[in-house]
């Protein structure tokens, strides 16, 4: 009998702990240039060897969707390496490409990829994904909040017009009927977008009272 595997991507954008069995410190790499080297460190807390792969990918968000590809941008050091339990190793990230005017975005990802051990029943596996930045010179977001284009009524748009992500970490939609609040953390990259759906409950005029990592910001929208 084979030991089956469930895989579980820590996608981490705060520092926070993924798991009991692994840890990565600190959980979000900024370089500001070409060459410029950054480092992570992936704790073993486990009872047993885990076999660690490295790599980085692209990450965009065309469609206001997130998308990853694979990339040459960055040299991953170890790319793949035994970890003991007990102890820590550190993976370092270097830039092969410079910011263009406005910041780049990706991820570094640690996979646990240990053999299956026969007959051991099933297994969890972590994979830490954490977003890796290039940044620009003297980049920050700009959130604009409005209607969302060639869509139904009901519908709330927020772009990125700056050249750094944005990030929302809460919400409250306010109107003539209601109000509703949006729990949990939109990340949109420079360029990018994101669309919410209204409750038509909520009613309009539309206030937008959005907590952001640069401050709060408030916005009026007449009509969806």
């Amino acid at each position: 009998m084979c030991k089956a595997a469930v895989f579980v991507t820590a996608v981490t954008i705060n520092p926070a702990p993924a798991d009991a069995g692994s840890a990565v410190t600190p959980t979000l790499v900024r370089l500001a240039s070409a060459r410029a080297t950054g480092e992570v460190t992936l704790y073993n807390g486990g009872t047993t060897p885990m076999l660690v792969e490295a790599s980085a990918v692209s990450w965009t968000q065309p469609d206001g969707r997130d998308a990853f590809a694979p990339t040459e941008d960055f040299v991953v050091a170890p790319a793949i390496i035994e970890v003991r339990p007990g102890s820590g190793q550190i993976f370092r990230v270097r830039a092969r490409v410079s910011p263009d005017g406005r910041e780049r975005t990706y991820r570094l990802r640690l996979e646990d990829i240990t053999p299956a051990q026969p007959g051991g029943g099933v297994g969890m596996r972590i994979r830490h994904d954490l977003p890796l930045i290039l940044s620009a010179p003297g980049g920050k977001a700009d959130l604009v909040f409005g209607r969302c284009p060639e869509r139904p009524a009901g519908c709330l748009r927020a772009t990125n017009r700056g050249t750094a992500l944005a990030r929302i970490t809460g919400m409250t939609l306010s109107g003539s009927s209601g109000a509703k609040n949006l729990d949990g953390v939109t990340t949109i990259l420079a360029g990018s977008w994101h669309e919410w759906a209204v409750p038509a409950a909520v009613g309009q005029p539309l206030q937008v009272q959005a907590q952001t990592a640069q401050g709060p910001i408030t916005a009026t929208i007449a009509q969806l």
